[in-house]
C-alpha cells in the first residue's frame, strides 16, 4: 500500500468515527446531559479547530486561529456541517 492510498484510507476512517461520534451526541439529552454533551463538543470542536490549522499549515494559507478552541461553542449542527466540510477536504 502506498503512502497516499493509506493517507486517504485512514482520513477516510477518521471521517467514518467523527460520524459516528456525532450521531451518539445527537442522541444524548440535552438537558439531562448538558454538562457531558457541553464538554464533547468542546472537545469535537478543538479537533475541528487543530485539523483546521494544520489544513493552513499544508496548503502555506492563514488559518485565522489564534488558539486551539474557539471562545464559543459552536451548535451540534454547524459544528458537524465544518467537520464534514473538513474531513471531506482531507480525503
Amino acid at each position: 500500500m502506498g503512502t497516499t492510498t493509506l493517507l486517504r484510507s485512514l482520513f477516510e476512517h477518521k471521517a467514518w468515527i467523527n460520524e459516528g461520534f456525532f450521531d451518539a451526541l445527537a442522541k444524548l439529552d440535552a438537558e439531562a446531559r448538558s454538562a457531558q454533551r457541553h464538554a464533547a463538543i468542546r472537545l469535537l470542536n478543538h479537533i475541528h479547530v487543530v485539523d483546521r490549522i494544520f489544513a493552513g499549515h499544508l496548503t502555506g494559507k492563514p488559518h485565522g486561529y489564534a488558539s486551539t478552541n474557539t471562545a464559543d461553542t459552536p451548535t451540534l449542527h454547524a459544528l458537524r456541517d465544518a467537520v464534514r466540510e473538513t474531513d471531506r477536504w482531507y480525503v
